[in-house]
This record gives C-alpha cells, sequence and structure tokens, in this order.
C-alpha cells in the first residue's frame, strides 16, 4: 500500500512537471509572438524614405538628389517588382504616366492645365519633353495646309522612327482640341508615313538622317521633342525658332505634346505621406526644376524657371498658353 502511494505521488509530480513544461512553452512561443509584433512596429517607426526611378534613370536621380531631404535611391524595376517595397515610402521617379484606379491605360492621354497646375492628382510633374516645330528664324512658321499637303519647302519626318510617326498620327486623328477620334491602329501609322506632305522616302528616314535634310534644305520645317534641339551644339541651334503644331483656323485653343516626368509618391498612412511634404517642397523649387531640367535636357515644369535661351524662352511660352498637354505611346505592332 505504501508502494502504491509512492506511485501515486511520483505519477502526481510527474503530471505536474509535464504541466509546468507546457506552460512554459506556451510563455515562450507567446513571447516569441510578442517580440515579432515588437520587431515590425519598430521597423514601422523607422522606416526610411526612398526614391525609386526608372531603369537607368538611378544615377542621374542620385545626383540631382544629392541636397534633397532624403537620398537613397534605387532602380524601380530592381526595388519595386510589382508592389512599393514593404516598410518604405518615397516617390517613384518615372516617365510612365500614372493612372487612377479603374482607368484604362491608353495610347493617349490628355491632362488639361498640366502645365499650369503642375500635376496631375497627388502626383508632381517634373519636367516636360514638349514636341513643337522647329524651322529656321529666316524662314516662316509651318502653316496647318503645308502641314497636311505638298507645296513649298521641306516638311520633314523621320519616317522609321516610332515616336515621330506615332506623333504625326496623333495630330492627324485629333478632331477637335483634346479630343483624339479615330482608332489607333496600323493602318493609320502607315498613312502617316506614305504622306506626300514629307521629304522623298521619309519612310526611310531615322533622326540622324533627318537633321542632315532639315540643316540641308530651306524654308524647312520638323517637328521634334526640345530634347533633340538641347543635346545639340548651341551653334548649331542658334538660329532656330520654334511654334506649335499648326491647329485648324476654327480651333480656338491647342494642347502640346510632351512626354513628362512624374513624381508619383507612394506610402502606407498619413503620417507617412506627411513626412512626404518636405521632398514635395524641394521637388518644386525653382532650383531644383532648374537642375532636373539640365540633367535630363527638358524643360522645367515651372514657367518662372529662368529660360537658358531665346529658343527655350520660346518653348516655354508654348507650353504656358496650352490648355492641355497630352502624351503618345508610340504605335507597337
Amino acid at each position: 500500500m505504501r508502494r502504491a502511494a509512492l506511485c501515486g505521488a511520483k505519477e502526481r509530480t510527474v503530471k505536474k512537471g509535464e504541466k509546468v513544461k507546457k506552460l512554459l512553452r506556451c510563455a515562450d512561443a507567446k513571447l516569441h509572438i510578442v517580440g515579432a509584433i515588437l520587431t515590425l512596429l519598430a521597423c514601422a517607426a523607422c522606416a526610411k524614405p526612398l526614391w525609386l526611378t526608372d531603369e537607368g534613370m538611378d544615377g542621374t536621380w542620385r545626383d540631382i538628389t544629392r541636397l534633397a531631404p532624403f537620398t537613397e535611391t534605387a532602380p524601380r524595376a530592381e526595388a519595386l517588382r510589382n508592389t512599393p517595397p514593404r516598410n518604405r515610402y518615397g516617390f517613384i521617379i518615372t516617365t510612365t504616366r500614372p493612372t487612377a484606379a479603374g482607368e484604362a491605360d491608353e495610347p493617349i492621354a490628355v491632362y488639361p492645365g498640366l502645365y499650369q497646375n503642375g500635376g496631375y492628382g497627388d502626383s508632381l510633374v517634373l519636367a516636360l519633353d514638349p514636341w513643337v516645330v522647329f524651322y529656321e528664324f529666316t524662314g516662316s512658321s509651318l502653316a496647318r495646309a503645308r502641314a497636311e499637303k505638298p507645296g513649298q519647302g521641306v516638311l520633314v519626318l523621320p519616317g522609321a522612327e516610332k515616336d515621330a510617326v506615332s506623333a504625326w498620327t496623333a495630330q492627324f486623328i485629333q478632331s477637335k482640341p483634346s479630343v483624339f477620334s479615330a482608332p489607333w491602329g496600323e493602318e493609320l501609322i502607315e498613312a502617316t508615313r506614305a504622306g506626300g506632305q514629307f521629304q522623298n522616302g521619309a519612310q526611310t528616314y531615322n533622326w540622324a538622317n533627318s537633321w542632315d535634310v532639315f540643316f540641308e534644305h530651306k524654308p524647312s520645317w520638323i517637328y521634334a521633342p526640345y530634347s533633340a534641339i538641347r543635346a545639340m551644339p548651341p551653334i548649331k541651334t542658334a538660329g532656330f525658332e520654334a511654334c506649335r503644331f499648326p491647329i485648324p483656323a476654327d480651333w480656338e485653343s491647342y494642347g502640346v505634346q510632351a512626354a513628362v516626368l512624374w513624381a508619383v509618391p507612394f506610402f502606407r498612412n498619413a503620417k507617412e505621406k506627411a513626412k512626404l511634404e518636405t521632398a514635395k517642397e524641394w521637388l518644386v523649387k525653382v532650383d531644383t526644376q532648374k537642375r532636373i531640367a539640365d540633367a535630363f535636357n527638358w524643360l522645367p515644369a515651372r514657367s518662372d524657371v529662368p529660360p537658358t535661351n531665346a529658343l527655350a524662352r520660346s518653348v516655354q511660352s508654348l507650353c504656358a498658353k496650352a490648355e492641355f498637354v497630352w502624351t503618345v505611346k508610340p504605335f507597337e505592332k
């Protein structure tokens, strides 16, 4: 009987020990959970801002942001993948236009008052590369009739370049200001290339030999992005003038086609959004805008940034008077 009592006591002691171990294991697991939560909270509290850029742009952007409120920069494809990186906030620096939720990604996008407003939704405009008609000052601006039909002088088209042909095509399907009515497709593109108003064999010309034709003939006109002119030696472009693409006589307003450099904010909460205000203010400063425009050979988004020369002043004026800005995705077969 004494042995039975001893066995019972031993059994109770073992069970009690197992219970204690179980309680300790539960406590340990809970401590791990609490530790993980505290770690996450700590990471959230010390999340750092970040500039994400389009591929190949990060080096240029690092130079621009040396005096910015924050300087860490990473290529968008590497750091972003499909969503903004976890535990980070900042700005995406991109030439890809921002789209609202549910908005279709159309080949032509129109932004009323973009140059005047300096943004679209939460996204800031940092610089623009507007397309305008360039000609030498000894000539005259391009008339609508000459843009549509053969005539005096040489109208130059780099017909082998998708961006140039797409830009011309978009102009031809603009039925009224900011309304692009015809369907976007290969048939329209080929019709543009075959237009009789351009230089002979326009379909075979790239940008380089199109500029050769432009310089060899007078009068001549070429519809091109402003960055192409800024990239040339000043001695070659000193006598250039700029005008908007000619519009029909009954139109009372016009727009400007442009590539746009956007700063698109990303954040997880109102606190992080508020922290971006300092960087936002820095991005729109005159000195910053000039630095960005000079780095990309584009036009500053602010109209009060002093122009680099008389031609820049003309392009700036054309953008300031435009009621809308529109972007074009080059046609892909």
